[in-house]
């Protein structure tokens, strides 16, 4: 070892290396070991040594004056450094915490760098304590559904940095610290984010980073019942369990009995959440089906298995339990359970509705008796029963939905099953009788009978679904099952809903209409007029939602019966609550970009949520025009858009219009569509009524893009819109036309674009001069009314009366194009001739008058009055053309 400077700092090292120096050779294997041992106390000393004071000395006088006098100087710089560097440090750390609301909308940016950057600042700022920074992370778990690749790799690195690499070398602590981690996620997630969470943690269970030990410490955080332990903890054990079996479900398959005794045992009695997320982890036990692939053998329990019977229990105790509002959601999840682990979950939910009922009826006869012994009613018990009233309805409910779902889905996937096996049997029997022969004769009937059987299975599979339809149909609401007793009461409720007024028994009884609704076409087309009753009258926001929702299932599932009912669906997009007008936006997009909902003039309803004051709606109608623009030609039955906007009896303000016009047309980019737009648009101008309608249909056309075909086009039609360009908006509008097509036209469409200009400025300044002779006609006439004397006629009575007479009649004749509708012109005695009605419609303006006139058609008047009474079923009375038969604007005289 090389010595040292001759240091106090280093006397140690030096003393070290002195004493390993002067040490025999023959120790050296000895030493060996102590080295490490040695170097380690050696910088210890160098450490403390550093660390220590200054030993003192004896400096001369003058020094030590001088120095006692700098002693508070630089004590005080040192306090002012420090008290700087703090008030740096807090400024910083403000500046931090107020741009991280800046760094989350960067996650939502359509730049994938600003994406990127703003997820390593968060996973900085988290390593660096800032508190402010879980809200980020929070919300950049949404991520993981991101298209881009890079993205979601980004966001599993930061997950794993963050909640996965704790630093500790105990592999027991360290499976410990993730549990840990992964529950703080957990706790305080709302439904969107579990789902995100449980992606996330599916990657990492395939992926290795969550392994057996961290497992194994779920299952142990599920069963401690020590005070170590919490009830939110269990909580989240249980559903963080439920996102790793989505990955390997044997991971509960092999601890079910754990689940019942712990999760379904007496704590949950008491604790409906984790009852619930014990049901979820349940749930993950059947594995899902793959397109494609012969779906496995169904993983079911016996109808007597424990698992059924505490989810009886827990659910008929908790029944007159009203303080908690967890019952219905786990009654939903319960039944869930029942209808995909039991062989049969029929004979398990009539069980559970008799023992309902029961405990129902219970409660009942005791508040009869109290009433037939004189005590007046107890408020709570009414609140008991009105409250057990809806827990039974909302599980009738799910119990018939699910009784549908388990015979269309299930069950014929199971007979499919077992049909396809028989038929591989027979053909692998067959494989071997033709593998025996030789000739090619036998290998071609082979052939032959392959095809055969192939449309032989098919149109099999095509019975059995007409089967199982047909038993849906026909069976689950007969007299002969238990559910058909249920829905006279679910009527009842939602028909009365002054005697029935409690906001959860209505949208319980609501809910349990629209899914008993689904299980049959005749019951359907039997309730339908009371279901858009209370989607109409309804005063709950959460009852019009639902009812929208369960619409959208009645649309998919009995199109033909709902279709004439669409347009009060799309009145809902008007609504009062916004909650309401989103759901519906939602649920029409879903129907409209899947075929669902033929693409009419209603959709006018829909381009009016881009300008809607809530930007969550007005950013769901953009990208629904977004992605119909892609769908082909549904995006360009404008005319019926435009009309319907432009229509006075709307309400669409000029401004909105111009916003919603000008996103539309953005998405019209093909030059033939725009020629056809053209076209439609000028002969559009013959029908106009209003100013206004002249306006908009100019600005519509200046947001097209001209080709030369489109201008010639405005010059084929000019005389459709020539009388309208003395209107100074108009005429601003066709300028816009010239100016722009100047920029993008070809040399040789220049002459056209002339001769059109030209029009266009001799239209506009005719119009103009017209406009001023007109004015100063009607003054001049205005003049000589007033220099002109008026000369008294005689006193002749039959002058007068003649006079009179003549006035009269020509009132009369002025007035007749006014006539009111209900009050027909009166004739005189012998003159029976009937005027004809007030519409006229020229040959190839049909459709042009009725799309200004908006004479409803494809809808139906709804008159609504403030009581009870039901909607009036639409009528579709239609010509023999196929045409909606247009009513006179009054009745011919009679």
């Amino acid at each position: 070892m090389e010595t040292f400077p001759d240091l106090p700092v280093f006397a140690v090292l030096n003393n070290l290396n002195k004493k390993s120096n002067s040490e025999d050779d023959e120790e050296d294997s000895y030493q060996e070991p102590d080295v490490e041992t040695k170097l380690e106390a050696a910088i210890k000393e160098v450490f403390f040594w550093v660390k220590s004071p200054l030993p003192p000395h004896t400096p001369d006088s003058s020094m030590a004056n001088s120095t006692e006098l700098d002693e508070p100087k630089t004590e005080l710089a040192k306090q002012q450094t420090l008290v700087n560097y703090l008030k740096n440090s807090l400024t910083f750390a403000l500046q931090v915490q107020q741009c991280i609301p800046v760094v989350c909308q960067l996650l939502g940016s359509k730049n994938t760098t600003d994406v990127l950057e703003a997820i390593h600042f968060f996973v900085t700022a988290v390593e660096f304590g800032v508190s402010a920074a879980v809200v980020g992370v929070r919300r950049m778990m949404v991520l993981i559904w991101s298209q881009e690749a890079t993205v979601r790799d980004a966001v599993v690195d930061a997950y794993r940095t963050l909640y996965l690499e704790p630093k500790d070398k105990n592999q027991r602590f360290i499976a410990s610290s993730i549990v840990k981690n992964l529950s703080g996620l957990v706790v305080g997630s709302t439904c969107g984010d579990l789902t995100s969470l449980e992606a996330l943690v599916t990657q990492f269970v395939k992926s290795g980073h969550i392994g057996p030990q961290v497992i194994k410490a779920l299952w142990e955080r599920f069963n401690d019942k020590s005070n170590a332990v919490s009830e939110e903890d269990a909580r989240a054990a249980v559903h963080l369990i439920a996102m790793c079996a989505q990955a390997e479900p044997d991971i509960v398959k092999s601890n079910v009995e754990v689940l019942i005794q712990e999760g379904l045992g007496t704590r949950a009695e008491n604790d409906y959440l984790l009852a619930l997320g014990t049901c979820t982890a349940l749930l993950k036990i059947t594995s899902p089906k793959e397109k494609g692939k012969l779906p496995s053998e169904p993983f079911r329990f016996e109808a007597d298995n424990s698992l059924f019977e505490r989810l009886k229990v827990i659910l008929v105790k908790g029944m007159t339990d009203a303080n908690t509002s967890y019952w219905i959601p786990l009654a939903d999840q319960a039944v869930r359970v029942i209808y995909e682990l039991s062989e049969t979950p029929d004979e398990v939910c009539v069980k559970l509705l008799r023992e309902l009922t029961q405990a129902l009826n219970d409660v009942c006869s005791e508040a009869t008796q109290t009433q037939g012994e004189g005590v007046p009613e107890e408020p709570a018990k009414s609140s008991l029963v009105t409250c057990m009233l809806t827990r039974l309805l909302a599980v009738a409910g799910q119990v018939a939905f699910k009784q549908t779902v388990y015979m269309e889905d299930d069950v014929l996937t199971e007979m499919k099953r077992r049909l396809t096996l028989t038929e591989d049997n027979k053909k692998g029997r067959r494989k071997s009788r033709v593998g025996a022969g030789n000739g090619s004769k036998v290998r071609s009937k082979y052939s032959e009978m392959e095809e055969d059987m192939a449309l032989a299975g098919a149109s099999a599979e095509d019975t059995e679904a007409e089967f199982i339809r047909k038993l849906c149909e026909m069976e689950i609401l007969s007299t002969d099952n238990f559910l058909s007793g249920l829905y006279p009461l679910i009527i009842g409720v939602c028909s009365n809903s002054a005697k029935f007024s409690d906001p959860d028994l209505q949208t319980a009884a609501t809910l349990a209409l629209a899914r008993f609704m689904i299980v049959s076409s005749q019951f359907c087309e039997s309730q339908l007029q009371l279901l858009f009753t209370l989607l109409e009258k309804s005063p709950s926001p959460v009852i019009r939602s639902n009812l929208i929702i369960a619409l959208g299932d009645l649309t998919f599932r009995f199109p033909n019966l709902v279709e004439p009912w669409t347009s009060h669906l799309y009145a809902r997009l008007r609504d009062d609550s916004s909650h309401v007008r989103k759901t519906t936006l939602q649920v029409l997009t879903h129907l409209i970009l899947n075929d669902m909902v033929k693409v009419k003039g209603q959709i006018s309803e829909l381009a009016t949520c881009i300008v809607d004051p809530d930007d969550r709606i007005s950013g769901l109608a953009k990208l629904f025009f977004h992605e119909l623009a892609k769908k082909g030609t549904s995006m360009y039955n404008m005319p019926d858009i435009i009309s319907r906007l432009s229509d006075p009896d709307i309400g669409v303000e000029e401004n909105n219009f111009h916003i919603i016009i000008k996103y539309i047309f953005s998405h019209i980019e093909k030059s033939k569509h725009c020629e056809s737009l053209t076209e439609k648009l000028c002969h559009r101008f013959r029908a106009t009524r209003t100013d206004r309608q002249v306006r908009d249909l100019s600005f519509c056309l200046s947001q097209l893009t001209f080709s030369e075909k489109a201008i010639s086009k405005l010059l084929e039609n000019f005389q459709c819109y020539a009388d309208k360009l003395v209107d100074n908006d108009v005429y601003g509008h066709f300028c816009q036309i010239i100016s722009k097509s100047r920029q993008f036209i070809r040399p040789e469409a220049k002459v056209s674009l002339e001769e059109l200009e030209k029009k266009i400025e001799q239209a506009h300044t005719k119009g103009l001069e017209e406009g001023e002779i007109e004015n100063k006609a009607s003054k001049s006439s205005v003049v000589v009314k007033g220099k002109t004397k008026v000369v008294k006629p005689r006193n002749n009575s039959r002058q007068k009366n003649k006079s009179n007479k003549e006035n009269i009649n020509e009132n009369e004749d002025d007035e007749t194009d006014i006539v009111s509708p209900l009050k027909p012109k009166r004739t005189t005695r012998g003159n029976k001739s009937v005027r004809k009605p007030r519409y006229t419609l020229d040959s190839d303006e049909e459709d042009d008058e009725a799309l200004f006139d908006i004479g409803r058609e494809g809808e139906y008047e709804r008159d609504l009055d403030d009581d009870d009474s039901l909607l009036t079923k639409p009528s579709q009375k239609r010509s023999k053309k196929g045409k909606v038969s247009l009513t006179p604007l009054y009745s011919p005289a009679t």
